[in-house]
């Protein structure tokens, strides 16, 4: 049998990301997924937004990505605007999608990595000069994997270590 506040409560969440004319706020977009990847997508968030000059924006995507939350660095004197990673934050399984230049591709690949992100990585698509490494995750575990390319990416796009993402933590 239904219960009906638990079922109203759950559709409510869930259909929040699908709702393109009411804009969500990210706690109802994790609040909306799986219990089982939800702690992976709440472990990204918290630490991607400590990240030292890291902009989160909600933006629609249209009907595969729907509302999706963008991490960016803003624009400087010496550079433009870069998409750090945008947060796709689906029902059924939450992924990430990780932009990279050649050159950071490159330097990603000289570095150790674990098996998980660097099958990622080998299986990003290039589109005119942007690789699109695309990670669905199913645990906390890869969620902490997947924080570390980030950070790593971070490091790469502003030329200083990531400050406020300890990964001792």
């Amino acid at each position: 049998m239904t219960n009906l506040a638990t079922s109203t409560s759950h559709n409510r969440s869930s259909s929040a990301w699908q709702d393109r004319w009411s804009q969500p706020t990210v706690k109802d977009l994790i609040d909306g997924i799986g219990s089982l990847h939800r702690g992976g997508a709440k472990i990204l968030v918290e630490r991607i937004g400590k990240l030292e000059g890291v902009d989160a924006s909600l933006v629609w995507y249209g009907p595969s990505w729907k509302w999706t939350v963008q991490y960016s660095l803003p624009s400087t004197s010496k550079k433009p605007a870069e998409v750090l990673c945008y947060l796709v934050p689906r029902q059924t399984g939450p992924m990430i999608c990780v932009p990279l230049t050649e050159s950071q591709m490159e330097a990603l690949k000289a570095r150790r990595l674990r098996k998980f992100v660097r099958d990622g990585l080998e299986a990003a698509r290039r589109s005119v000069q942007t690789y699109w490494g695309v990670w669905t995750f199913a645990t906390d575990g890869e969620a902490e994997l997947l924080c570390e390319l980030v950070r790593r990416k971070h490091t790469l796009a502003t030329g200083q270590p990531a400050m406020g993402d300890d990964p001792e933590e």
